[in-house]
């Protein structure tokens, strides 16, 4: 982080705090004199502490909103995508039969000498 972590925060504090009882209980002026510098020292870097977990946990929330955005949006494909791909399918099974059906009935006509198959075919295909 910046050179300290929450748990070498709070040991200093209570050492800190250890030591200002006892300097208070054996001489009240040089223990608050001790408690005023602990607390000049140790705001500061609470202060910087509050920010970073501030600016963390605004991170946090706009990461969480993106990863629900992004499972309602698997959730939306999952649900419609495979009836999409289904209905596709059956589209092109169905454009499949019928160019068979033409095929084999223009193949028939070429058996009676009517046209050459790949001209049927480009015909076929120009007029689609």
């Amino acid at each position: 982080m910046h050179g300290f972590s929450t748990i070498n925060c709070f040991m200093e504090i209570i050492e800190k705090i250890a030591e200002m009882i006892k300097y208070v209980a054996n001489e009240p002026s040089v223990g608050l004199f001790y408690v005023q510098q602990h607390t000049q020292n140790a705001v500061p870097n609470l202060i910087n502490l509050k920010n970073n977990v501030e600016e963390n946990f605004r991170g946090m929330t706009l990461h969480t909103e993106d990863l629900e955005d992004s499972i309602s949006m698997v959730r939306s494909m999952k649900e419609s995508g495979i009836p999409i791909a289904d209905e596709m399918g059956k589209d092109i099974r169905k454009s499949l039969a019928i160019i068979a059906q033409v095929i084999v009935f223009k193949h028939d006509e070429l058996a009676l000498g009517v046209q050459p198959l790949g001209v049927v075919i480009l015909q076929f295909f120009r007029s689609s």
